[in-house]
């Protein structure tokens, strides 16, 4: 087996301490029992609480992001718009399904974020979620009439995200209405495909003419 680097043994216990405690709740010494290291160790290589927390949402994001699929260009064809959609639909699903601690603790720590902001909450939000964010509302202003509203634009990203968070925020939910059984794995096609198909409700689209439907 590769060893785990010193910083990343720190990050690694870092993410699992945050996601357990929040960002208050969690202290240098609590990071440094877990990983099994001194404090002059994590100063060394952080040198404050709130460097580490910056890095260590840095090392989760290389750790679990995938390519930006939104990115790619766009052919004006809507089947493949929709393609697109459905790719980063089913990167966010794998992503919150991942039962990999990294991913876990991750989902963790954006759900006491969501709850109870940081005061690095700002900073994480325009570093790691405002580009992925941005990059959806892009994507459906490609198909939406140009004088459709930032706002609304914005109602039809949240909408997509709000769904698929579903299924990590409220899991206890699912697995209490199916014990036993892994639900979201089970059914992750058809998940994928109901979340896509919601967010096209309402557009449509005509050789290189898109309107709305009434």
């Amino acid at each position: 087996a590769v060893k785990m680097s010193t910083k990343k043994k720190i990050l690694t216990a870092a993410a699992e301490e945050f996601a357990m405690k929040g960002y208050n709740g969690t202290t240098i010494r609590d990071i440094c029992r877990r990983a099994k290291v001194n404090v002059a160790l994590v100063n060394y290589h952080f040198r404050s609480k709130e460097l580490l927390y910056r890095e260590m949402f840095e090392f989760l994001f290389s750790e679990t992001e995938g390519e930006n699929v939104l990115g790619r260009q766009w052919n004006g064809d809507f089947k493949e718009w929709r393609r697109m959609l459905r790719k980063w639909v089913e990167q966010l699903m794998s992503e919150i399904a991942d039962s990999k601690p990294l991913f876990r603790h991750k989902g963790m720590i954006f759900s006491r974020e969501m709850q109870d902001p940081s005061e690095l909450f700002p900073n994480i939000y325009e570093t790691f979620m405002k580009p992925r964010l941005s990059s959806l509302a892009s994507h459906f202003r490609k198909v939406l009439p140009a004088e459709t509203s930032d706002d609304e634009i914005y109602i039809h990203s949240f909408s997509v995200i709000s769904n698929c968070t579903f299924y990590f925020h409220d899991r206890v939910i699912v697995n209490m209405t199916f014990p036993g059984k892994d639900y979201t794995s089970v059914n992750m096609d058809q998940i994928i495909d109901h979340i896509t198909d919601a967010a096209c409700v309402g557009i449509s689209y005509t050789g290189t003419h898109i309107k709305r439907k009434r």
